[in-house]
């Protein structure tokens, strides 16, 4: 009996414990004119580093204001799986070029193989914006949009506890350009007390 409920136990932890991943881009501010590129990496952390949770398959938008920035290009990371050799497959829809570039991967790896592939926090993709139209004082935000679907191997859900966005400004004004670099941090650090 004491076996039992031992295992019982075991099993309960096993089957409740989940690790809080969080999405953010980076760097979470940038300084940019007009005529300038922004290479921003979309990363996850919060993972088991070599172990559960790894991540499976995600699928999201990231919003940019077109009339400000554009996507000169993206690329995704190969941590759920090599997509030339069948490892993952792309469902991504790409830019729309209307403010949405939607992302979407999903992984044919086992678990244990995952596992060895990940460490607690990676970059999922690279993307390049040109900076179109950015006025002295004037800044525009990349965000991380709707988030559709995040799992793990078994395709069961991974919580998202916090996304971080970042800002593209062309600021002279150096104390406002400070302050403006650690709201994303001051954000995250607020919603990680809460």
């Amino acid at each position: 009996m004491k076996m039992i409920r031992s295992l019982l136990i075991a099993l309960a932890l096993v089957t409740t414990s989940s690790h809080a991943a969080f999405l953010s881009l980076t760097p979470s501010v940038s300084f940019a004119e007009t005529g300038d590129t922004v290479v921003l990496d979309l990363m996850i952390g919060g993972l088991g580093d070599g172990g559960p949770d790894s991540l499976g398959d995600f699928d999201l938008d990231i919003l940019y204001d077109p009339a400000v920035v554009s996507i000169s290009s993206y690329s995704l990371t190969n941590m759920l799986g090599d997509i030339d050799f069948f490892e993952a497959f792309d469902f991504s829809l790409g830019d729309d070029g209307l403010g949405t570039l939607g992302l979407s991967v999903v992984s044919f790896l086992t678990d244990s193989e995952l596992n060895a592939l990940q460490p607690d926090s990676f970059s999922l993709a690279t993307i390049s914006f040109s900076v179109d139209f950015l006025p002295e004082n004037s800044f525009t935000w990349v965000e991380i949009g709707t988030i559709y679907g995040m799992g793990d191997v078994f395709g069961d859900p991974l919580e998202i506890t916090s996304t971080a966005n970042a800002l593209i400004t062309n600021s002279i004004n150096e104390p406002a350009a400070f302050w403006l670099m650690l709201l994303p941090a001051l954000l995250l650090l607020k919603r990680r007390r809460s």
